[in-house]
């Protein structure tokens, strides 16, 4: 059964007090002691769930950030922008681990991960890539999209 908030509970609003122009997203940890925001003013924001203090900002982007996911241990910050880029940041340092390349602006970003799955890779599957009529082995991924598929594009 849930828990039900009594006539006594009282629930504070924040003010944040990080951005300049108006937010795009939030989105809280696995934990839920840190939350997380983006907007128009090209940089995403950490915070602290119980008290809404401003830990930290992610810096790099050159658009509004659109959306944002972070990973299930709270290592990676994921950020999809209109500067046609998706960035992964550390989210403990605020650096910028990678960024993927796009010819349009990036809206939405999400990561999946598996939960309680098996505690070993999977071995490689060598035999599954496609082969063109002389049996040579073909890349998977189309050649004028060698870099990664468009954010938020159908896979």
């Amino acid at each position: 059964m849930a828990h039900q908030p009594d006539s006594e509970t009282k629930f504070r609003p924040f003010l944040l007090q990080g951005h300049e122009r108006p937010l795009t997203c939030i989105t809280f940890n696995a934990d839920g002691d840190l939350f997380f925001s983006s907007g128009k003013d090209k940089w995403a924001t950490v915070w602290r769930s119980e008290t809404g203090e401003r830990l930290g900002s992610y810096e790099g982007h050159n658009g509004s950030i659109w959306n944002l996911h972070v990973t299930p241990d709270s290592r990676h910050l994921f950020t999809a922008s209109a500067d046609n880029s998706c960035k992964v940041w550390d989210v403990n340092t605020g650096k910028e681990v990678y960024s993927f390349e796009h010819d349009s602006p990036c809206r939405n970003v999400q990561v999946s991960t598996v939960r309680d799955g098996p505690t070993t890779p999977a071995p490689p599957l060598p035999s599954t890539r496609p082969r063109d009529r002389q049996g040579t082995a073909r890349s998977r991924i189309p050649p004028h999209s060698r870099t990664a598929p468009r954010c938020g594009a159908p896979s």
